[in-house]
């Protein structure tokens, strides 16, 4: 995905006179970049998850706690029974934790990625046929109400009788002038939604990466402990050297963690220099000012791309 972006980029950058492609290329490579930061940002909520259902479980190990199935789970042959009761119990009747799911996050996440899948097939579109670009502009129209769900409704009434403006159809308009006007008349309408999104998901990226630190820290110093342990007991040279690699893995993988960079604030701020192109009918000085923006944006993907 990256090296297309970039090859995106060059292509906009050497057709800066043209205004109208150079707009939707724009937009297009910003709604792909947005899409890669979505995905990143899924796997890392995924792997976060992850990792604290094996910490749980470590513990109840390491606790010598009893577990057992749920009676439930002897029903799930009987018609009407429900799966969700059968799982795994403590056998003193505790309770076992369960890691947190991030729901909210993660719904802002996806709806984020779902509107710059779609924005860029919006502007990507360059059929003849006036019916396929509307149902490109309802897909749109649907991933900014996810977004707009996801935020919990939050904005002000002007700003979504302009949103609900924005997506007013364009019936079967085919001159790329008309459709170009109507992806700025979105990105405008759309601008503070993205915003609002942004900025929490740039502080959750914030907050990820400070998890990830203090996860990985404490594998480096088990790995030290490990290997401490090992000289102390006079184990075999393959023993150590094995456990030596394990120390390198673990500090390497501290280092990664703690380089992961946020692209949401990147993000933010391109979007908004996109909205300002669209307001000024895309000047040539404000589309090049947006490309270099979508350049920092696909060097930071590129840099955090497989942080783990």
């Amino acid at each position: 995905m990256t090296f297309r972006v970039i090859l995106a980029i060059a292509a906009l950058a050497a057709v800066a006179g043209c205004s109208s492609p150079v707009y939707r290329g724009s937009v297009a490579s910003f709604g792909d970049a947005t899409q890669a930061a979505a995905q990143a940002q899924t796997k890392r909520l995924s792997t976060l998850s992850d990792s604290q259902i094996s910490d749980i479980r470590g513990d109840l190990a390491q606790n010598g706690v009893l577990l057992a199935y749920a009676p439930e789970c002897a029903l799930l042959a009987v018609p009407g029974s429900s799966i969700d009761d059968c799982k795994v119990v403590r056998r003193d009747g505790a309770p076992i934790d369960n890691p947190e799911s991030f729901a909210s996050i993660a719904a802002l996440n996806k709806a984020m990625g779902e509107y710059g899948a779609n924005l860029a097939a919006l502007a990507a579109d360059a059929s003849e046929d006036g019916a396929a670009f509307n149902t490109s502009l309802t897909n749109l129209a649907v991933s900014v109400e996810g977004l707009s769900a996801a935020l919990g409704g939050a904005g002000t009434k002007d700003q979504f009788e302009a949103v609900g403006a924005a997506f007013g159809g364009i019936g079967t308009a085919t001159f790329a002038g008309a459709r170009t006007s109507k992806l700025r008349e979105i990105i405008v309408a759309v601008d503070p939604q993205i915003q609002q999104a942004t900025a929490l998901l740039s502080a959750a990226s914030e907050a990820l990466t400070l998890s990830e630190v203090t996860t990985s820290l404490q594998r480096v110093e088990r790995a030290e402990r490990a290997l401490a342990s090992a000289y102390a007991n006079n184990a075999s040279t393959r023993d150590v050297q094995r456990l030596q690699d394990r120390l390198f893995d673990e500090v390497a993988a501290l280092k990664r963690s703690a380089a992961a960079r946020d692209a949401y604030a990147n993000i933010g701020q391109t979007h908004a220099k996109l909205a300002k192109a669209s307001r000024d009918r895309a000047s040539k000085e404000d589309l090049q000012g947006s490309i270099v923006e979508l350049s920092k944006l696909v060097k930071l993907l590129s840099e955090s791309a497989d942080p783990f």
